[in-house]
């Protein structure tokens, strides 16, 4: 929370816009994997890197990075297998995220 300037409104909306933007990033990379475009997959692990790198989530931005560099080296098998490694990484951090939705808007009452 520090790292986002503290509980107030702008942590509450950058937390939301993360859970609500994360499901259409990750799916995005699941049809550029499935379909073999690089390019595609490239920018989306790029952006998704971007909006965990807000969150200092450590393993999450280190496989959202993989994940790009393998893009943009157009070894998609690889990046297949680092898919997985993404989406259990971006899971942690979404349950993480809302537990401290959850606890801020408690403490709003």
């Amino acid at each position: 929370m520090r790292r986002l300037g503290g509980e107030g409104k702008p942590a509450r909306e950058m937390i939301a816009m993360f859970l609500t933007g994360t499901p259409r990033t990750v799916l995005k990379i699941r049809k550029a994997i499935a379909t073999g475009n690089a390019m595609e997959l490239q920018q989306a692990a790029h952006a998704l890197k971007g909006s965990v790198g807000n969150f200092a989530a450590r393993g999450a931005y280190e496989a959202a990075s993989k994940l790009e560099m393998l893009a943009r080296e157009g070894d998609l098998p690889a990046a297949m297998g680092a898919f997985s490694t993404v989406e259990s990484e971006i899971g942690r951090l979404r349950v993480s995220l809302r537990a401290i939705a959850r606890r801020r808007a408690a403490k709003r009452r």
